[in-house]
C-alpha cells in the first residue's frame, strides 16, 4: 500500500490555521466582543464541554472524561484516514482529523476549546464556534456526500 502524503498536509494546514486564529483571539480577548457585521461578531468563549456548550460547567472529571473520549475518537479517525483509499473520504477524514486535533490542543493548553465566531440575529445567537469546528462540519458533510454517492 502506497502512503499518500496529501491528506496529512490537509490535516497540518487545518491545525495551523485553527491555532493561528485562536492565538489571535487570545491576544485580542481584552478588546472583544467586536461586531463585524450586524449578524456576525468576534467573541471570546472558553468551552470546556462539547459542541454547543453542552456539559460546559460540569467540573474537572467530566472535562477529562470528554477529553479522553475525544482522543480515542480522534485516533480512530486517524486510523481510518491512514487506510482510506477514496479521495472524497481522504478529504473528509483529513478535515475532521485536523479540526479534532486543533480542539484537543486547546483542551490541553487552554483548559477548554477557544470559540470565537458568533452568528446572531436580534437576540438569538448561534453557539460560538471556531475554525476547527468548521473543518469538522465540512469534513463530515464530505463523508456523507461520499457515502451517499457510493450507495446511489
Amino acid at each position: 500500500m502506497k502512503f499518500n502524503l496529501f491528506p496529512w498536509i490537509i490535516v497540518s494546514v487545518s491545525v495551523c490555521l485553527d491555532q493561528i486564529s485562536k492565538l489571535y483571539i487570545l491576544r485580542s480577548a481584552p478588546f472583544l466582543p467586536e461586531e463585524i457585521f450586524s449578524f456576525l461578531s468576534i467573541v471570546f468563549v472558553k468551552n470546556k464541554g462539547i459542541s454547543f456548550g453542552l456539559f460546559n460547567h460540569k467540573g474537572t472529571l467530566v472535562f477529562w472524561v470528554i477529553t479522553l473520549v475525544i482522543i480515542f475518537l480522534t485516533l480512530y479517525v486517524a486510523y481510518m484516514l491512514y487506510n482510506a483509499k477514496k479521495r472524497d473520504s481522504m478529504w473528509g477524514l483529513s478535515l475532521v482529523l485536523g479540526g479534532a486535533l486543533g480542539n484537543i490542543i486547546d483542551r490541553f493548553f487552554h483548559g477548554g476549546v477557544i470559540d470565537f465566531i458568533d452568528f446572531h440575529y436580534a437576540a438569538y445567537h448561534w453557539p460560538a464556534f471556531n475554525f476547527a469546528d468548521s473543518f469538522i462540519f465540512i469534513g463530515v458533510a464530505l463523508l456523507f456526500k461520499s457515502n451517499l454517492k457510493e450507495h446511489t
